[in-house]
């Protein structure tokens, strides 16, 4: 048969996610992604951001560009 499709996540989770991203909360982060799929709602966004972030890609250059502006990751 043909090939199926990969299940799509339902874009509303994101929403959340993104507010928090956009919001002063978030000032300071950068070179991370956050795995909206797996966001707790029920939490404050600061712990569910925190639960959900991993390293944008390359974690090294990644640690570098950070330590060398002045932030942890």
């Amino acid at each position: 048969g043909k090939p199926r499709p990969p299940v799509l996540l339902d874009p509303e989770i994101m929403g959340v996610p993104v507010v928090w991203l956009a919001s002063p909360q978030s000032d300071g982060i950068s070179a991370c992604r956050f795995i909206a799929r797996d966001w707790d709602r029920s939490l404050p966004p600061a712990e569910a951001a925190a639960r959900v972030r991993a390293p944008a890609a390359w974690p090294t250059l990644a640690q570098g560009a950070a330590t060398a502006r002045g932030h942890a990751m």
